[in-house]
């Protein structure tokens, strides 16, 4: 397959590079993706035992999705030390570190290859991944959230623990979200234009979604 860099994710000591070309037996587009940089949890995506994963990954391997028969990726994202993959019919893949349940899986083991995140029953249009917790975006503009929630970070409320089983976040299925991003906190984008934030922040913790108040004349076209 002849490759060409589609998209770049970064994590916190890890980097991954979307590659897409035509597959040489059907000659349809396929996009495969390639790791490298700290794998200390399993984050690059190799594969094996996220226990014994070779420490540091010096130049760019690619991701081991054989269990999945080798899905074509079209997006991806990086956490602090996990990552996330979306094929070309709506499905979400994790793997690296899980210790607050943000790889989604139903467990808070660290996986070395990506692993299927068979809760989310929707297509999967977009994915977030902040520093210990993941946002999912369906093609209904509706979203998921797993992980990390000490500091609001899944802006579902205060009384949630951290969370490895994704969770339908009611608290904005009122709006057709549209683009959402992960950091220490997590921000989102309706279809009106509203931009909503939740998590850590400078001055407090927000542990539902806030709308910003202060863009309201104004249209966003990227955050």
């Amino acid at each position: 397959m002849d490759k060409q860099p589609k998209d770049v994710a970064c994590g916190s000591k890890h980097s991954m590079v979307l590659c897409q070309g035509l597959s040489r037996s059907s000659r349809q587009p396929h996009g495969e993706v390639y790791a490298w940089g700290d794998n200390e949890f399993g984050q690059t995506g190799g594969g094996g035992s996220a226990v014994s994963a070779i420490d540091v990954v010096y130049s760019p391997r690619l991701v081991n999705l054989e269990a999945h028969y080798r899905p074509s990726i079209v997006k991806i994202d990086c956490g602090a030390n996990h990552s996330a993959f979306i094929d070309d019919i709506g499905r979400l893949f994790q793997c690296g570190a899980n210790n607050f349940g943000q790889l989604g899986i139903g467990s808070f083991a660290s996986q070395a290859a990506p692993t299927h995140v068979e809760s989310i029953t929707e297509t999967v249009s977009s994915v977030a991944c902040g520093t210990q917790h993941s946002v999912a975006l369906t093609n209904k503009g509706k979203i998921w959230v797993v992980g990390a929630n000490k500091n609001g970070e899944l802006g579902i409320g205060r009384k949630y623990d951290d969370q490895s089983s994704p969770v339908f976040m009611k608290e904005l299925s009122f709006a057709k979200i549209k683009q959402v991003r992960s950091g220490g906190f997590t921000a989102a984008l309706s279809d009106e234009d509203q931009l909503y934030v939740w998590g850590c922040g400078a001055f407090g913790d927000f542990f539902t979604p806030h709308r910003v108040k202060s863009f309201k004349n104004h249209q966003i076209m990227d955050f």
